[in-house]
């Protein structure tokens, strides 16, 4: 799940496509982290002032883990801008 350039791959060929970026726009790999960028570029037309593209920030990345209960859940918390 922290992949977020694959995740286009994983839903198949309807699904939006998403790339990590910095906050220059600039690709990067890895898992998402705070201030990085999520370009979205959505099967329809994007915003004008996104340059064609949806664009969200990254506010928080979490993993949780319950040993007891052999869970893990993933939460990444975005805001438009």
């Amino acid at each position: 799940m922290f992949n977020v350039n694959q995740w286009d791959k994983i839903c198949g060929k309807l699904s939006a496509v998403f790339n990590l970026t910095d906050e220059k726009g600039n690709g990067i790999e890895g898992a998402p982290k705070f201030g990085n960028y999520f370009k979205i570029d959505i099967p329809d037309p994007g915003t004008a002032s996104g340059d064609g593209y949806d664009w969200v920030r990254v506010e928080g990345v979490d993993e949780n883990q319950d040993k007891n209960e052999d869970t893990e859940s993933i939460s990444i918390r975005v805001r438009f801008g």
